[in-house]
């Protein structure tokens, strides 16, 4: 490709498992991207949060750097941040980044100091996932993404419902308690919705119930081990194992009662659910929650509705990266940090 005399965007979708990067072009094709595995608090344990968080830091100017190198003249840098951002452009958490940390980090300000000259764009990552998917039922949706985590965004109008402050959006981090109330969310609480339903959740609901001798595990083809890894469960339910269904049925009973909640509350009617876990699950993840929500009942919903209010984003692993290009791009490249 001749790149002389050609802009490009270089876009960040940044998650607590993996690092994505791709450039586009000022028509918001994707030219190429790329995935490797992110620096996170549960991978280097030895080192200081101020240490990751320099890491994060570094690895988005070595991308530019590796990028400008090649012969991309990047234009602006636009990075999906998976936590919440206010209208500084600091990091208020990043808990499965970068764990429990107590003041804000300033990551625009790290950035632009380090490249002055490329306009510099942060928003929250499911933030910018939602714009993939923004002409959902004309733009009044609720995007949650289930991976290492668990989150969410409402978007009203084609715009996102959150504070200046980065407040809103943070379903995994609503207490969610029952039998797993001890559970250990990654921001340090208990007995969220993430410590539970996320991809790490349901590790921790195999081991707990493997822990408590359920008789399902006995005859399962995993009977031999004491943990079960969300790619073992996938095997499993490839293979109809009762027990790792049992363990999807109670690691979806907090993301269906999340959504009766919300749709009861506001009242938002379309929900796309997105992230590793749910997508590599697929389909039989979507089953489970509208089996969930039909068990129920939600006020004023037939079955046949509730079918047509949950549908599984697309499982492409590009959602960030897509949906950044789109933010950037039904803005006019206007400069805002939600």
């Amino acid at each position: 490709m001749n790149l002389k005399a050609k802009e490009f965007y270089l876009v960040f979708d940044i998650g607590g498992t993996s690092f994505r990067v791709g450039i586009f072009d000022t028509q918001f094709n994707m030219i190429e991207n790329k995935k490797f595995d992110s620096i996170n608090f549960l991978n280097s344990q030895e080192s200081s949060i101020s240490a990751i968080q320099e890491n994060t830091v570094t690895s988005i100017i070595n991308e530019y750097t590796l990028h400008t190198d090649k012969g991309y003249l990047i234009k602006e840098i636009c990075i999906g941040f998976p936590g919440p951002i206010n209208n500084k452009g600091e990091v208020i958490q990043a808990p499965t980044l970068w764990g429990p940390f107590d003041n804000p980090f300033p990551l625009y300000k790290e950035l632009t100091n380090r490249i002055p000259s490329t306009s510099i764009h942060i928003i929250n990552d499911l933030t910018a996932a939602g714009w993939r998917y923004i002409n959902t039922n004309k733009g009044n949706f609720c995007l949650i993404t289930v991976s290492s985590g668990v989150g969410n965004k409402v978007f009203w109008n084609k715009r996102s419902l959150i504070s200046n402050m980065g407040d809103g959006g943070e379903l995994g981090h609503y207490y969610f308690g029952g039998e797993y109330k001890d559970f250990l969310c990654d921001c340090g609480e208990k007995g969220h919705v993430g410590a539970i339903a996320s991809g790490r959740g349901v590790e921790k609901i195999a081991y707990d119930l493997i822990q408590k001798g359920h008789e399902l595990h006995k005859i399962s083809m995993y009977k031999n081990q004491e943990k079960i890894s969300t790619y073992e469960l996938n095997e499993g339910l490839r293979n109809s194992d009762k027990f790792c269904e049992l363990i999807l049925k109670k690691g979806t009973y907090p993301i269906a009662k999340s959504i009766n909640y919300l749709h009861s509350t506001i009242g938002i009617n379309q929900y796309v659910i997105i992230g590793g876990f749910a997508c590599s699950v697929g389909e039989t993840y979507i089953n489970y929650i509208k089996e969930h929500l039909k068990n129920m009942g939600i006020f004023g919903k037939s079955d046949t509705d509730i079918d047509k209010m949950v549908s599984l984003g697309k499982d492409d692993d590009l959602n960030g990266l897509y949906g950044m290009a789109q933010y950037i791009k039904y803005l006019n490249k206007e400069v805002v940090l939600l």
